[in-house]
C-alpha cells in the first residue's frame, strides 16, 4: 500500500492490507505495541484498476478525537481515535 503515517500525541495510525480487506491501525508510538485495528473488507465487484498497486492508498486523518480514512473501494470511515470503534461510514461511490 501507499498510506503514510498520521502521528497524534503517542499514536501513530496508518493503513496497510491484509488479505482481501484495509486494515487501519493504531500503535503506541514509543512501544509500537497495537493499540487497535479496524478492518474494512473491500467488495470484490468493483472493477477497479490495480495497476499502481493494490493500496490502500490515502493517509487517515486525526482530528478532534477522529481517524478519518477512505478505504480502497470508496467507504470513508470516522472511527474513534482511542478505541478504533466505528462511528459512521459513507460510500462514496452512491
Amino acid at each position: 500500500g501507499y498510506s503514510g503515517i498520521a502521528v497524534s500525541g503517542d499514536t501513530l495510525y496508518t493503513m496497510y492490507l491484509r488479505g482481501n480487506d484495509d486494515i487501519t491501525i493504531a500503535a503506541d508510538t514509543r512501544s509500537g505495541k497495537t493499540l487497535w485495528e479496524h478492518v474494512s473488507t473491500r467488495q470484490t465487484s468493483r472493477n477497479l484498476d490495480y495497476s499502481s498497486g493494490k493500496g490502500p492508498h490515502t493517509t487517515p486523518v486525526v482530528t478532534g478525537g477522529r481517524v478519518f480514512v477512505v478505504n480502497t473501494v470508496g467507504h470513508v470511515y470516522a472511527l474513534d481515535a482511542k478505541s478504533g470503534k466505528e462511528l459512521w461510514n459513507v460510500d462514496l461511490w452512491k
